[in-house]
């Protein structure tokens, strides 16, 4: 791609982005995913827009082009090149064993897991910001009261972000106490704040070597940005992990935990700062090796040929009426058998002539009444009772499309 394209003419310029969308490669020699491709060309037109005036994405100067971008996105789709890359959260096991790793007992084991408590509970980006925290930007509050009272930390300043440098991050997560656990995150944090040398104003401070029985585990200098931006691969590192995580992983596991839990994007969005959902794909695009597994299972369990599945219209009692109610005698009980033409055109008269505000039930003779029958009781029947006031009697209403008739079982 030339460096002057900001001087070529219009129709010069066309036909030199569409040789680029055509030709454009890697340093391996590869073909960019369209993503990549996609990126690059806002790029480029972002920068030909403040030089010159000019939009290469809508202006018909540059249809060209613009069909030659459109073939490339389709056929990078076709050869696989079309997908999110998703950013890959940290294995649940991996991240077990980082956390047991972290005994606090030292300056740079007690920094890591706050680190990592940070990362995770408030979703931050990267190394993004992390050089310029301050003790001061963070607030320590409580929530409720007695035994309901909980502590947390909360981020209290506004922080402009990579993707929004015209705007502030408003994320509004927090990080409560875990009561009763040595690993509880405002524990850990509470006890960092103590270690940390009083003349030096950043959150991130450089450990000391020596600490002996010194109150202040930390030097008056801050950390570097490369060396909070490699402080994930070295605690990969340390806890003998054979994986390479960075920092951007702990905010995929943050986002990845949340969407596995099933809780909404837009609570999601407060806690991470992102802008919209559709940003949160790159994360909640990974599916979990559990999913993956119920997910299969779920599948099997469909084509097994040796399951059996009943319906029916009413549920069965797993006990016997005589057990549930109390019969004064045994010659009362008659066993219910189904019933025939005559007896249910009886049946649906007497409902009629008491329950005459739901409507003539003489339409029913012309439709298929479905009548329970998938079990027989050893009781006696109530079916001259209905209209005493008796609980779940049958009503027909007016909708005659389907009707199920109850019997139900009512001592007298």
């Amino acid at each position: 791609m030339p460096t002057d394209i900001e001087n070529y003419p219009v129709n010069e310029l066309d036909r030199v982005l569409s040789k680029f969308y055509a030709e454009a490669r890697n340093k391996n020699g590869e073909l960019y995913k369209t993503t990549t491709l996609k990126n690059t060309r806002y790029g480029i037109n972002r920068y030909l827009t403040e030089k010159r005036d000019i939009d290469i994405m809508k202006d018909p100067d540059f249809m060209k082009s613009n069909k030659m971008f459109k073939a490339m996105s389709v056929q990078l789709k076709r050869d696989g090149l079309g997908g999110i890359e998703h950013y890959p959260p940290i294995e649940e096991d991996h991240i077990k064993t980082i956390y047991s790793s972290l005994t606090q007992m030292d300056p740079v084991s007690l920094q890591q897991k706050v680190y990592i408590d940070l990362m995770l509970y408030f979703g931050r980006r990267g190394r993004e910001n992390l050089r310029d925290l301050k003790v001061k930007d963070f607030e320590f509050s409580k929530q409720g009261g007695g035994d309901k009272e909980h502590r947390y930390i909360r981020i209290q300043r506004d922080e402009l972000t990579k993707n929004h440098k015209e705007d502030t991050n408003t994320a509004v997560g927090k990080m409560y106490e875990v009561k009763d656990d040595a690993k509880c995150p405002v524990k850990s944090f509470i006890k960092y704040t103590t270690k940390l040398n009083t003349n030096c104003e950043y959150f991130f401070q450089r450990p000391k070597t020596t600490i002996n029985d010194d109150s202040v585990w930390y030097d008056a200098a801050p950390l570097g940005h490369n060396t909070l931006g490699a402080m994930m691969p070295a605690i990969c590192e340390k806890a003998g992990l054979g994986k390479r995580y960075t920092n951007h992983s702990l905010r995929a596991t943050t986002v990845h935990v949340l969407d596995e839990a099933d809780f909404a994007g837009r609570h999601i969005m407060s806690v991470t700062g992102h802008k919209s959902e559709n940003s949160l794909k790159t994360y909640t695009g990974f599916t979990s090796d559990r999913a993956l597994h119920n997910m299969s299972n779920v599948i099997s369990e469909s084509l097994r040929t040796d399951a059996t599945s009943t319906t029916s219209t009413a549920a069965v009692p797993d006990r016997n009426v005589e057990d549930m109610f109390q019969i004064e005698n045994d010659s009362d009980i008659i066993d219910f058998m189904l019933l025939s033409d005559s007896q249910m055109n009886n049946l649906c008269q007497d409902i009629t002539s008491t329950y005459s505000s739901h409507g003539p039930v003489a339409a029913c003779e012309q439709q298929q009444v479905n009548v329970n029958k998938t079990a027989t009781y050893s009781s006696y029947p109530c079916i001259n009772n209905f209209g005493n006031g008796y609980p779940n009697y049958p009503v027909i209403t007016n909708n005659y499309g389907n009707i199920n008739i109850n019997y139900n079982i009512i001592p007298k």
